[in-house]
């Protein structure tokens, strides 16, 4: 199963017992806290070394990391080309947890 996949069903699990009204605005205050898969890929493909792509995901101490050395000397960067998908995912789903938590669901 792909992370989208995975984000859809957190999704419909966080949305469960919520109301009709409740679930808009799960909705509205999801999409302002995802980070996109892809949009996430390109920083780490174009800036990971400056540590961008973490400052994206709101991993200020990590990005600072990587900006002062030069993406762990090349090597977290590298890293993070094929893990940063599934940071966004986790970030995403704590998010749908945390944002249906605080609607009461």
């Amino acid at each position: 199963m792909n992370h989208r996949d995975n984000e859809l069903r957190t999704i419909a699990e966080a949305k469960q017992g919520l109301s009709e009204a409740r679930r808009r605005e799960f909705d509205a205050i999801y999409s302002q806290h995802r980070r996109d898969y892809g949009i996430a890929t390109v920083w780490s493909v174009l800036f990971g070394l400056f540590g961008l792509d973490r400052f994206y995901l709101g991993h200020a101490g990590i990005g600072f990391a990587k900006l002062f050395t030069f993406g762990g000397f090349f090597i977290w960067a590298f890293i993070d080309l094929f893990l940063i998908r599934s940071v966004a995912a986790d970030l995403n789903a704590a998010a749908a947890r945390q944002i249906a938590s605080t609607l009461g669901g």
